[in-house]
């Protein structure tokens, strides 16, 4: 039998490996200092997991407003109406940004990776991290900024195995922090129906429009969710409806590059006028005043 021979070269291997697929397509990491916050602007379909050194700043993720100090870790989902309102000058941030698919492409199961982006916060989607942990999280930060920053082989695996490890670390370093809010925050039964309608607001506020539509799903009236909700928050249903519908056109609208008609469209308004009727109702422009005038500011 004739023997066939053929040489094999390790570096073309190497580099097939390191191609499939290419992570910057779906992982970008910034490391950011001081209080210019035009660069962290979050890509809509993208995860944002930022990790604050020093400084602070507010951030505002849908309805809900909290401080970034030092130590503090949070994980903002995509397609979410989010910003940064004000920061120090000594602000230093690391932020990933990510799509779910970056870890998909790996081994790991898609349903553990479901459980790790899972929102573990009921009202603020923060946790800070303890002193025994916190150095942990910073080096493997810096390990994926580093592995990030330069072009080497088997980048892209080395980025999923360290940013798999990363959001196993934060994932134990938040575990503690919903339980001692538990201990300390008891909610009254009222407190308890304005944050299930908060949460139903932000689950469907894109096809449910009523105050009855969320009544019926809390099994109360509308006229008791009303009364409720004046008592404890100064707010109506309608306007908490209108209000995150609004903050998700206005988020479309300044971060992306969909048309005013594909916003209406994914909020499911009837016609493109329908939407622009709305959103002048809100904010005192139509969608491509909006647009033009008034995204910069935000």
């Amino acid at each position: 039998m004739k023997q066939i021979s053929k040489t094999i070269n390790l570096a073309d291997t190497y580099q097939q490996l390191e191609d499939i697929p290419t992570p910057q397509q779906n992982f970008m990491v910034i490391r950011h200092e001081g209080n210019d916050l035009s660069r962290l602007h979050s890509p809509s379909d993208y995860y944002s997991l930022v990790l604050c050194l020093d400084g602070t700043s507010i951030r505002t993720v849908n309805q809900n407003r909290f401080n970034i100090t030092p130590k503090s870790l949070h994980l903002v989902p995509p397609n979410t109406a989010n910003g940064y309102l004000q920061a120090s000058s000594d602000l230093k941030l690391y932020v990933i940004f990510f799509k779910k698919d970056f870890l998909t492409d790996s081994l790991i199961r898609e349903d553990m990776i479901d459980n790790l982006l899972r929102p573990i916060y009921n009202q603020q989607p923060i946790c800070l991290i303890d002193h025994d942990r916190i150095g942990a999280i910073h080096h493997l930060f810096h390990k994926i900024a580093m592995e990030y920053d330069h072009q080497q082989l088997f980048k892209g695996q080395m980025l999923r195995l360290l940013f798999l490890e990363l959001l196993l670390e934060t994932t134990r370093a938040s575990k503690s922090y919903p339980e001692q809010l538990n201990t300390t925050l008891q909610l009254t039964r009222h407190q308890q129906l304005v944050n299930d309608f908060k949460r139903l607001v932000e689950e469907n506020y894109d096809h449910l429009r009523t105050v009855a539509e969320y009544a019926d799903l809390l099994f109360v009236t509308p006229k008791h969710l009303s009364e409720v909700l004046k008592q404890e928050t100064r707010q109506n249903p309608l306007h908490v409806i209108h209000h995150r519908i609004f903050q998700q056109a206005k988020y479309w609208l300044c971060s992306s590059s969909l048309t005013i008609k594909e916003i209406a469209i994914k909020l499911n308004f009837d016609t493109s006028s329908h939407f622009g009727r709305f959103f002048k109702q809100v904010a005192g422009y139509n969608p491509s005043e909006f647009r033009e005038l008034q995204c910069a500011i935000y």
